[in-house]
Formats: structure tokens, C-alpha cells, sequence
């Protein structure tokens, strides 16, 4: 199974990819995604999901 996990906040977004099988489990990818704090709340959510997707 993998799981998507999000720490939200709308200037340092953490993100991370999961996988677990056989009872272990092993981080994929992890990383931040940063917003300047010029950014609207608005603009900073669409940020995210492109950077998600």
C-alpha cells in the first residue's frame, strides 16, 4: 500500500510517499513545498496542487 501523506500549511508544505508491504515500510519521495509569503492564501493552495498532480 502506498499512502500520501501532507503536513498542510499554505507557506511550507510538507509532503511524503509511503510505502508499506510485508510489514515494513520505506519513505518514497519526501520533500517541502514552499510559498512566498507574497502569495495569496488562494494562490498558495493552486501552487500545491500543482505541484502535487
Amino acid at each position: 500500500m502506498r499512502v500520501l501523506a501532507i503536513d498542510a500549511s499554505l507557506r511550507n508544505c510538507g509532503v511524503a510517499i509511503v510505502d508499506g508491504a510485508n510489514g515494513k515500510s520505506r519513505a518514497l519521495f519526501f520533500g517541502t513545498i514552499h510559498n512566498a509569503t507574497s502569495l495569496k492564501s488562494s494562490a498558495c493552495l493552486v501552487a500545491i496542487r500543482d505541484r502535487l498532480v
